[in-house]
């Protein structure tokens, strides 16, 4: 009887070891890097794309963010996604047959992201949650996924437009 609850007591201790605290968004994204860095290849090209939300300042946060950190991180290669379109149109251009070789090899280059990160975040209750996901390029394998609760602060609440839970009914 004693192994029995022994077992259960490590049953029990193992599965909240693998519970997840809800946290602030940076946080949050912080321990999304770490989780990507420890998922993608050291040293691989990745861009951040694809963040959906029905707040368009929270998105861009989010994208801006997740890639500053991922940045400093150092571990990984941050292609800037605000080139794209430029690179696109440079593309359309090499198809229409006007650049040699030498030019779509160098266009080729500049989009050799091997992974995509993309993902989103939605309220749920009173809290959010924040799904990331790096997909490789090639193979469209999914090479990590992530989902982290994000309890709502200041910062979220600016970007969403919502009132803080916190914060004091305005004078009237």
């Amino acid at each position: 009887m004693k192994k029995f609850f022994a077992a259960a007591a490590a049953l029990l201790c193992g599965v909240s070891s693998f519970a997840e605290q809800a946290q602030s968004l940076d946080e949050a994204l912080s321990a999304s890097t770490a989780y990507l860095n420890s998922r993608i290849p050291s040293g691989s090209k990745v861009v951040v794309l694809n963040f959906t939300s029905k707040w368009l300042d929270l998105t861009d946060y989010i994208i801006e963010e997740l890639t500053g950190y991922i940045v400093n991180e150092g571990t990984l290669t941050v292609v800037d996604r605000r080139n794209l379109e430029a690179i696109r149109q440079e593309m359309d251009f090499q198809l229409s047959g006007e650049v040699n070789d030498e030019t779509a090899q160098s266009i080729g280059r500049k989009l050799g992201a091997q992974t995509i990160i993309s993902g989103s975040i939605s309220a749920i209750g009173d809290t959010y949650r924040l799904r990331i996901r790096a997909i490789a390029v090639e193979t469209a394998q999914i090479q990590g996924l992530q989902n982290v609760d994000v309890v709502p602060d200041r910062r979220l609440s600016a970007l969403t437009g919502t009132a803080f839970p916190g914060s004091a009914p305005p004078p009237v």
